[in-house]
């Protein structure tokens, strides 16, 4: 089985802008943090949110704009 798919809860990805949360449920990052994604696709928002915490702080898990992030050499 050639077609391994990569688990999404192991996916990073890295922050290209400053984002201050607006709501508690939202994470807050600083550009160049890596952020570990938990769920790609937010249940109840359009496909621009994703979730995840920063690297190092998994306690501190919250949505974010996924037009903040790339994921070009985040790992």
């Amino acid at each position: 089985n050639g077609g391994a798919k990569t688990n999404i809860a192991d996916r990073r990805c890295r922050a290209l802008y400053d984002c201050e949360a607006d709501n508690g449920d939202e994470l807050s990052f600083k550009q160049g943090d890596i952020i570990v994604i938990s769920r790609q696709r937010v249940s109840g928002e359009d496909d621009t949110w994703m979730e995840g915490y920063l690297i190092g702080s998994p306690s501190r898990k919250g949505m974010f704009p996924a037009t903040f992030v790339t994921f070009d050499a985040a790992d």
